[in-house]
């Protein structure tokens, strides 16, 4: 993206939202694929921990980097831990469609975020072309490829990834057919973001 990550983040952002939101009115399952499969998927994606991380590392010095990328995974798994919870308690208190719309807003309330994690400035602008000079994108996912640690480190990320979407994902479901409450369901959630922090 040539806005650099400010244009993705605020368009994931968006994305995100959109799909939230438009979830609520759509009744068919390929409106609801589209919605939460794609558009909140996208978005979801747009702002994820890789984009920024790379933001966030290039404003610091390098040995701030390591407790900043800390500090970003904690972060990602203390909205779980918050958010679990409060959007059952919504879905409970006021039904599933003012919980999305309530989702929706505060994703909303996060992009003017965006700015102050990824400014968009003259240097952050010059990097597509900068890489594009260092061989560009191919050249450099040949080059990682290409290197053991790099695939490794992806492969622990792939792992706790699976696990973690798994559950996150299923959880409710399973916890719904053993008859229990939401709640459970929204606590278990908070507890697997607790421990992730």
């Amino acid at each position: 993206d040539q806005r650099g990550e400010h244009g993705v983040l605020v368009l994931g952002g968006a994305l995100m939202a959109a799909g939230l939101a438009l979830a609520t009115v759509f009744t068919s399952g390929l409106g609801l694929g589209v919605c939460l499969g794609v558009l909140t998927s996208a978005g979801a994606g747009a702002g994820a921990f890789s984009l920024l991380l790379g933001a966030t590392a290039r404003q610091l010095p390098a040995e701030r980097r390591s407790f900043a990328a800390g500090l970003i995974n904690a972060g990602g798994s203390a909205g779980q831990l918050l958010f679990a919870p409060l959007v059952q308690a919504a879905i409970t208190a006021f039904g599933w469609v003012t919980a999305m719309l309530a989702v929706a807003a505060s994703v909303l309330t996060t992009l003017p975020l965006a700015h102050r994690i990824a400014p968009k400035t003259a240097a952050t602008l010059a990097q597509p072309a900068a890489a594009a000079a260092d061989g560009g994108l191919r050249a450099q996912l040949n080059q990682a490829l290409r290197d053991r640690s790099y695939l490794l480190l992806n492969l622990g990320f792939f792992t706790c990834g699976v696990h973690v979407a798994f559950l996150v994902t299923h959880l409710p479901g399973e916890v719904a057919l053993c008859g229990l409450p939401g709640t459970v369901a929204g606590r278990a959630l908070a507890l697997v973001g607790a421990f992730n922090i």
